[in-house]
């Protein structure tokens, strides 16, 4: 039979583990950020989304008899890419300031039916089917300052950005369905339309979060798939309610300076 004394143990000294709680995440020593300065190389693809209670030209949308255009035009998407590089700084353990310039570009567009005015070529007017169909691109430079949370296989970034337009342009299609129907004053029964956005806004801000993963590759070396949302703080052009919000997924290649 044995006890304490036998086995060199004390009773009082039998003591659990302490359970690791959530806010450890935030100590300090849990997190891995080296000290040195970092540069990166990102490059990815973006859906963008595009809302707005008027058109591009700031135009109002189903006005009179026509009827259906918000539902071509107020809420649209689709599919851009981007790349390219940052400059990142450590201050401490866990947290860094990262600085950031990338083009971007942003493409969105949508179809449908729309229920609008018509002439008749004996002159009658009334309200018929027309099929719309649309699509904008933008191109930005942008430049972004965030800060970057930093933990052993992951991090997180909250910041802004500011977009710098370089080319804009949208295309439109309208055509009734019955082609003896024309749109009033044009004597058209198909429409197209290709031209630069209507006074682009020169700069576009937004609030940036995201995440990323670090994956080693060598020494001062990793990668990371990363996850940001830019959610547009401002119009894009003259239509006061034209917001772009640009969802991005990158692939980051980032080095140490030692």
């Amino acid at each position: 039979m044995t006890d304490a004394r036998s086995t060199g143990t004390d009773s009082s000294s039998l003591e659990l583990a302490p359970f690791p709680l959530p806010a450890d995440v935030l100590n300090p020593n849990t997190r891995q950020n080296t000290p040195y300065l970092k540069i990166a190389a990102r490059a990815g693809f973006n859906w963008a989304a595009y809302s707005n209670d008027r058109y591009l030209d700031n135009t109002a949308l189903d006005v009179g008899q026509t009827s259906g255009e918000q539902d071509v035009y107020s809420h649209v998407s689709g599919f851009g890419f981007g790349g390219g590089g940052e400059l990142e700084y450590p201050v401490n353990t866990g947290f860094s300031v990262v600085g950031s310039i990338e083009f971007v570009r942003a493409e969105f567009g949508r179809e449908g039916t729309v229920r609008q005015e018509f002439e008749s070529a004996d002159g009658n007017a009334g309200v018929g089917l027309a099929q719309h169909e649309w699509s904008a691109s933008i191109s930005y430079l942008k430049f972004g300052a965030a800060a970057k949370l930093a933990f052993p296989s992951f991090y997180l970034l909250a910041g802004l950005t500011a977009d710098r337009v370089l080319t804009s342009r949208i295309t439109r299609t309208r055509a009734f369905d019955d082609p003896t129907h024309t749109f009033p004053g044009t004597g058209l029964s198909s429409i197209d339309e290709d031209a630069p956005m209507v006074d682009p806004s020169g700069l576009h801000f937004a609030i940036r979060t995201g995440f990323g993963l670090v994956y080693p590759i060598a020494e001062g070396l990793s990668f990371s798939p990363e996850l940001t949302l830019d959610f547009g703080t401002g119009a894009i052009n003259k239509s006061p309610e034209s917001d772009l919000d640009i969802y991005s997924v990158s692939a980051v290649l980032r080095y140490e300076l030692r």
